[in-house]
């Protein structure tokens, strides 16, 4: 009997197959697909129609894998923020604006006169950065909004997984938390918000406040005969979020790092009491599993090195991460910078962008991959130290333990220079811990 859970990241997709002999289960990945933004009509976006295709193809590979097992269950992860506009036949407008796309600069300190920033968070959780779901839909109202009249609702990426496949429109309490929109002492969609920012309210989907089943796959739109009528589960629907499952029992105090494309360093808390310690420019409260809740202190991840393995590989480059991790071991480069900046987000060339901001600040130049990959995992690990010193800050709590999760937890160097840092007791993995966390949350609300 499998479960099976998509773990949809900004860099790359995965479709894993899961079963369960102990309490964690045992997995295999069935399929892992490419995924980078495309520039579509003067905007970085997100290729819908591909996305579909490739995750309906590691379907059909996961049914494969099964055999003659049965499939009773299966649940979508991915990054939060970015969403599809439907239109009244349920179709795509457009394609999604990725969250790396200027669309939204100046974005909240521009609508400041109708609610302050420092009070925006303190209202909704998320910290005062133009990347979130409420911004972005405060930029369509002023750039585009023939577009917003035309939104009948609007789905995040693992959202519209579930509806192409169930048909059903709805977010989850995670995902709602992690948008800007949700009111943190009322637990509901701030209507009174949106109203004040002129954003239709009645676009935003229902939510599902707890994992449980939404439907199940019609057989007309299956994408393999083995998955007719396989319950869609909604499960925690925000990557890092489900991540979360895996450090139950998830007890205040706990600090983390979930290290994927974007790093998402983390310190459960009591409650949804936004701490006094706490940054609105550097913290944001959003839910996590069990409907707990976790102080989080977003910066830069692991999309840096990709971005230059990207452009490693168009010159033909071994560019594989252990590799990458053996070569910045040997090299004997120094220079540590705040890779935050902004210049990193979205430059045309990352390996140039580098070399250049090495320049600027005294350092010699990064020439050699090993001395590129050092550069860049040493100020990941300083910049991880800088996020967890800021949140036993905010928390009033020592990290004396910290766990590090997601696909980043298996580079041995960048490991090793977060634990020399950190000085703390360190727990390493699991890799796949979104993966792991949606089955797990998949196992509980399945009646099988």
């Amino acid at each position: 009997m499998f479960h099976v859970a998509i773990d949809l990241g900004a860099s790359n997709g995965r479709v894993f197959l899961g079963k369960f002999s102990s309490a964690a289960p045992e997995i295999s990945e069935a399929y892992r697909f490419a995924n980078a933004p495309v520039f579509e009509r003067g905007h970085w976006r997100w290729n819908w129609a591909y996305l579909r295709s490739e995750i309906r193809l590691g379907l059909r590979k996961a049914a494969e894998l099964a055999g003659h097992e049965r499939i009773v269950s299966l649940g979508c992860c991915s990054w939060a923020q970015d969403f599809v506009m439907l239109g009244a036949n349920g179709a795509p407008l457009e394609n999604p604006i990725c969250y790396r796309d200027e669309f939204t600069r100046r974005l909240p300190q521009a609508f400041a006169g109708v609610v302050a920033p420092a009070d925006l968070v303190k209202r909704v959780g998320c910290c005062i950065s133009p990347i979130t779901a409420l911004c972005k839909l405060k930029a369509f109202r002023e750039k585009y909004p023939e577009l917003l009249q035309k939104t009948k609702t609007i789905l995040h990426m693992a959202d519209m997984v579930h509806f192409d496949l169930c048909g059903k429109a709805l977010t989850d309490w995670s995902f709602a938390t992690a948008g800007q929109m949700f009111n943190i002492a009322k637990q509901e969609w701030d209507f009174d918000l949106l109203e004040r920012l002129d954003i239709p309210a009645g676009i935003l989907p229902p939510v599902v406040a707890k994992p449980s089943v939404i439907g199940k796959i019609s057989p007309a739109i299956s994408p393999h005969p083995a998955l007719n009528n396989v319950k869609i589960v909604s499960t925690v629907h925000h990557d890092t979020s489900c991540a979360t499952a895996v450090l139950r029992p998830l007890a205040a105090g706990t600090f983390f790092i979930s290290l994927g494309s974007y790093a998402m360093p983390g310190l459960v808390l009591n409650s949804a009491q936004w701490p006094i310690g706490a940054n609105p420019e550097e913290h944001s409260l959003i839910g996590i599993a069990d409907r707990r809740w976790a102080l989080f202190a977003g910066c830069a991840g692991l999309w840096i090195i990709q971005e230059c393995c990207r452009l490693w590989q168009k010159e033909g480059r071994h560019t594989d991460y252990e590799h990458l991790a053996q070569l910045a071991g040997k090299s004997a480069y120094q220079g540590i910078i705040d890779l935050n900046a902004p210049h990193f987000s979205k430059p045309a060339n990352m390996v140039a962008e580098i070399k250049k901001t090495c320049r600027e600040a005294g350092f010699a130049e990064p020439k050699e991959i090993g001395d590129i990959s050092k550069f860049v995992f040493d100020s990941l690990a300083a910049g991880f130290e800088g996020s967890i010193r800021s949140l036993e800050k905010a928390g009033q709590t020592p990290c004396k333990k910290l766990f590090l999760i997601g696909g980043g937890s298996r580079n041995k160097y960048l490991v090793r220079q977060i634990k020399e840092r950190m000085g703390c007791d360190i727990e390493v993995g699991p890799a796949e811990a979104t993966a792991i966390g949606n089955l797990m949350l998949q196992r509980e609300v399945v009646d099988v």
